[in-house]
């Protein structure tokens, strides 16, 4: 009798364990194709409905936190909910810099475009900078940004 009770209070405890046990979350992946837009700005930056609060770039990956405007061909206004996302890069990126900007928009290299991006996005400054991922079958294939 003790040996049955003793067997099945093992078998509930592994259960339990594994029913408790902290579960993997991970950034929800961009895989849709089409123009995501958000404005990366600072936290004393103020009248940007569409904006990321966080982001962090890890390898061919960059990871953000916030709300896009999405479109097929061109950001439309259609507005996606906050949450995290991560857009993954392709090899063959373009990264362009001074969109928004007449006679601005230049071609610069990842390392550029990464060094860029952190040195725009001052999470304490008033400073925006606006953003728009070009995704086409699950990976980035143009990355553009401005300073607002």
């Amino acid at each position: 009798m003790k040996r049955t009770l003793s067997f099945i209070l093992s078998i509930v405890l592994v259960i339990s364990v594994f029913m408790v046990s902290e579960r993997d979350v991970n950034a929800k992946t961009v895989k849709k194709s089409g123009y995501y837009y958000t404005v990366l700005r600072g936290k004393k930056s103020k009248g940007y409905n569409i904006y990321t609060k966080k982001f962090e770039i890890k390898g061919n990956k960059i990871i953000t936190y916030g709300t896009f405007e999405y479109g097929k061909s061109e950001p439309t206004g259609k507005t996606i909910k906050s949450r995290k996302r991560t857009f993954v890069l392709s090899k063959k990126c373009k990264y362009m810099d001074g969109w928004g900007i007449p006679g601005g928009k230049k071609k610069i290299s990842k390392k550029e475009a990464m060094r860029l991006l952190k040195f725009y996005y001052q999470p304490g400054d008033d400073s925006a900078t606006c953003c728009i991922f070009k995704v086409k079958n699950g990976k980035v294939v143009k990355f553009m940004m401005g300073q607002s």
